[in-house]
Parts: C-alpha cells; sequence; structure tokens
C-alpha cells in the first residue's frame, strides 16, 4: 500500500514537471521548487479521524501469494454506469458497485492484501482517482462524484459490449488464507504456470525444454531465495535462419508471464536490435524535452530499466524481454554496465547518466541469433558468459506436427531433411534451411506447385547467399533439390 502511495504521487509529481530525476533518485526542478517556496507557508491539514489499522494488519509479516483478480480497468464501466442517473458519494459509488457487480467478480478480488483491505475496495477506490484523471468523472463538490460527459459518451461507447471477464487476467498479493492454508492447484499454477508449460510440449521438442527449465529453473518461482545468489536468468536462442527462434522465443515469454501478446508496458516486452541500436536506446540516454519551449534535454529510461521496474514492483510474477537479433547490433556497447547486473541479480549498479539499477530475479532475459549471419560482430566473450546458449537446429518433424501428418506434409519434411544432409556435407551446419520456411501460414502444402513456390520464392534465394561467388555450387544444390523431390513424389 505505502510503496504505491509513494510511486502514484511520484508519477503525477513527475507529470507535472515537479519532479525529476531517475530510477531510485527524485530531485525537484526548477518549476517544483518555485512552488514548494511559495506554498512554504501553506498549513498541511492533517486528518484525526482516521481509524488505526488493528495490530495484526498493520505489522502484517505472514506468508503472500498471487492470485487471479480483476484488472483497475474491470471498475471503470461498472462505477460509470453507477453514476449514470445522479452524483453519489465515495462511499456510496462502492457500495452500488459492490452490490450490481459483486457476484460477477473473482474469489482473489474478495482476498485481503497485505494491509488488510479486500483487493476490489483498494482497486475500486484507486480507479475513482484514476477516471477523474481521465476527465470520466469529477467531484468538484468535495462530497460527491458526478458522470462528465466525456464518462457518458465512454458508456456509451464501450457499455453494450462491455464484459468483465476480458479485464480479468490480473493478478495481485495476498495474504495466506490461514498459517497453514496448502497450495492449491490454481495458487501453484499463480506461482508457475505449469498448464502454460505443458502446451509448449505440442510442438516443442523435449530436449530443448529441459535445457531452458535447466537454466531458468521456474519452477522455483520468479523470485527465490538461494543461498548460493540469484539465477541469472538470461538465454539466447541460436541457430540457422528459419528454425523458429523467434517463435519459440515468444512462447516462451507468453508461458513465463501468462500473457497473450507482448505489450509495451505488459509483462511481457519486445525489441529488436540493429546497427544504429544504442546504450541511449535500450538503458538511459538524453533526449530533447518537446513540453518545453526552449531546448532543454532530459534523460529518458529506455525499455530494459521500464521493464526492471515494473518487475521490482511485482516480484510475485515473472517478466521477460524477447530481444530478436540480438547480435545485429553491438551488444557490449548497447549493454554497457549491465553485464554485471545481468549475472548478479538484485545487487545495484550506477548508471552513467545517473540513477541505479536493479535487475531483479523475476526478469527473464531471452535472446535470438542467427548464426549464419557473419556480416554482423560476433557476441563479446564477457556477454557469452553471462547468457546460456540453446541452439535449434532445422526440424523437418515440426512440418507434420503443425501443418498435419498429411502425405504433403511427410514429403515436404522428407524434400528438407535430405537437402540439409547435402548441404551439411557440401558446406557445414550453419548453413542449412529451417523448418519455417514450409510453416508460412500463407502456404497451402497440398496445393499443386506449392513446393515449387518455396523453392523459388524462399529456398534459392537464400541458397544464393550461401554459395556467393560459387555458381557450380548452387547449380549443384538446384540439381540436387529437383533429384529430392523427384525422389520423395515417386516414394
Amino acid at each position: 500500500m505505502k510503496n504505491n502511495y509513494f510511486r502514484w504521487a511520484s508519477h503525477d509529481l513527475k507529470q507535472a514537471g515537479l519532479v525529476g530525476g531517475q530510477y531510485g533518485t527524485w530531485e525537484l526542478t526548477d518549476r517544483g521548487r518555485e512552488l514548494a517556496e511559495r506554498r512554504l507557508a501553506d498549513p498541511i491539514d492533517t486528518p484525526t479521524d482516521i481509524e488505526e489499522l488493528p495490530p495484526e494488519q498493520a505489522n502484517y509479516n505472514g506468508p503472500t501469494e498471487s492470485v487471479p483478480v480483476t484488472s483497475f480497468d474491470g471498475f471503470v464501466i461498472p462505477m460509470l454506469r453507477v453514476l449514470e442517473n445522479a452524483p453519489l458519494s465515495k462511499q456510496d459509488v462502492v457500495s452500488a458497485f459492490e452490490q450490481s457487480t459483486g457476484a460477477t467478480l473473482l474469489p482473489g478480488d474478495r482476498r485481503l492484501m497485505p494491509a488488510g483491505q479486500p483487493v476490489w475496495l483498494y482497486r475500486a477506490s484507486w480507479s475513482l482517482t484514476n477516471m477523474k484523471k481521465d476527465g470520466l468523472i469529477g467531484n468538484d463538490s468535495k462530497a460527491v462524484w458526478a458522470i462528465t460527459a466525456n464518462g457518458r459518451q465512454r458508456l456509451k461507447d464501450e457499455g453494450k459490449t462491455w464484459s468483465i471477464a476480458k479485464y480479468q487476467t490480473s493478478k495481485a498479493t495476498v495474504r495466506v488464507q490461514g498459517p497453514t492454508a496448502p497450495q492449491t492447484e490454481e495458487q501453484l499454477e499463480a506461482r508457475w504456470p505449469t498448464n502454460a508449460w505443458l502446451d509448449l510440449t505440442d510442438d516443442l521438442p523435449e530436449e530443448l525444454l529441459s535445457s531452458v527449465a535447466r537454466r531458468l529453473r521456474p519452477e522455483l518461482g520468479p523470485a527465490p531465495e538461494l543461498e548460493r545468489g540469484s539465477i541469472p536468468r538470461n538465454i539466447v536462442f541460436y541457430g540457422p535462419p528459419g528454425t523458429g527462434k523467434t517463435h519459440v522465443a515468444s512462447r516462451l515469454a507468453s508461458a513465463l508471464t501468462q500473457e497473450e501478446e507482448r505489450t509495451a508496458d505488459g509483462a511481457w516486452r519486445f525489441v529488436q536490435f540493429h546497427p544504429s541500436y544504442s546504450y541511449e536506446d535500450f538503458v538511459q540516454g538524453l533526449r530533447p524535452d518537446l513540453k518545453q519551449k526552449e531546448l532543454r534535454y532530459e534523460v529518458k529510461k529506455g525499455p530494459f530499466v521500464s521493464l526492471c521496474e515494473a518487475a521490482s514492483e511485482d516480484p510475485d510474477n515473472f517478466y521477460v524481454l524477447v530481444i530478436d537479433e540480438i547480435n545485429r547490433g553491438d551488444p557490449a556497447r548497447i549493454f554497457g554496465e549491465l553485464l554485471y547486473a545481468l549475472e548478479y541479480r538484485g545487487q545495484p549498479i550506477s548508471l552513467a547518466l545517473g540513477g541505479q539499477l536493479i535487475v531483479p530475479p523475476n526478469v527473464v532475459v531471452i535472446g535470438t541469433m542467427n548464426s549464419v549471419d557473419r556480416s554482423v560482430a560476433l557476441v563479446d566473450y564477457a556477454l557469452r558468459r553471462r547468457f546460456a546458449f540453446i541452439r535449434l537446429d532445422p526440424d523437418p518433424g515440426a512440418i507434420r506436427r503443425v501443418v498435419g501428418d498429411t502425405p504433403e506434409a511427410r514429403r515436404a519434411a522428407d524434400a528438407l531433411g535430405r537437402l540439409n544432409g547435402w548441404l551439411t556435407k557440401r558446406l557445414d551446419r550453419e548453413h542449412v534451411i529451417g523448418h519455417s520456411f514450409f510453416l508460412n501460414p500463407a502456404l497451402d502444402l497440398a496445393a499443386p506447385q506449392a513446393i515449387d513456390g518455396v523453392w523459388r520464392e524462399d529456398l534459392l534465394p537464400l541458397l544464393e547467399e550461401y554459395f556467393i561467388g560459387d555458381s557450380e555450387g548452387l547449380a549443384a544444390a538446384t540439381e540436387e533439390w529437383s533429384r529430392i523431390v523427384a525422389t520423395v513424389a515417386g516414394e
């Protein structure tokens, strides 16, 4: 509770331009200092009628767990409906919300937060504040809340199709019910999503999943307390093109975070390195402050710092950053001092432009790397030591698993396996063909000439790169493919 108060207060102060600074440090801006000096003599009225929490609530140090609850946004439309007909006091709004919507809340919404307040009551109160900031409601009289024109429009736009189930994907930390309450299957799932992990076995090799589990140890929970220090949960999937590295990384991120899609501010986030990507883009850098008339610069947080801050405030859940094409930039320069923090989780490091950063144990970093691309620099040895490298080779069997065990899929898988055998002998194991070329959703393997289309539009252009300057090698590869296709068609 106290941490949330501070976080929202600091956010509002920064949005108003009254404070600045980076993660871990805050300082008054010129505008904030001017306002503070102007209001220094203002009296501060401290309420005297606040009922103190019972000692068992105020000093709660018991066990907690993470449970599914309704997100803050799930309270907006129901409370706008409550206020649609007449202004009400805050107590009446919350009471009317409970009467109209209480039956559709999740069991977790009724649980007690560590400070002793029910989750739904806490979120309803904060939702009112956020709705006021968004201009949906107002309380100018200080005693009652009233819906605004913007609120009525929001209710008109979303009210008919609104469903609370859409917003019941959030989680909250609550007290364990009873000192020796056993963990139910749902509670264990909240700690580590076993069903999602089992779903991965449908189209991912067991050996691959075993390697991932061995390095990430997800069964220990997002933030395990270990005697020998925290686990450096950093892995890189590498291999030839078309072996599904980004797909595997995305599936794993979704399983860990229980989020189906990556978002800019969710638990699963995504960046892609490229030659012009820099430390300033990834960690922190100076950027023009476009809100000011004169040219001024401010320190902007990059996606990695933002992810670590969010993960630090939510230690009961995994947070995953997928870095696609991690070797297409200059990883050593992009990561900078993060090389230390990636390995020694929980230990603060000083950032180049001020402030500190802590990489918490519940952050998972997953990179992908095309091992055949020699146009980019090899990965720095110091970075290699911080990551586990897990190889993904072509898997012809994936074609049958994804498309179906049809005659066309079997022939395509057989042809791919034979071509890769030839390429390995002629070149090496890096210059082979990945199975994802045959898994394009637009491709119908049962259609006439489908395999010929894959050859012309996907495989031949790639082989032209493999055999650049070697026309005889390319001609041999073309002849070998024709022979393979004829062979598998006749079998």
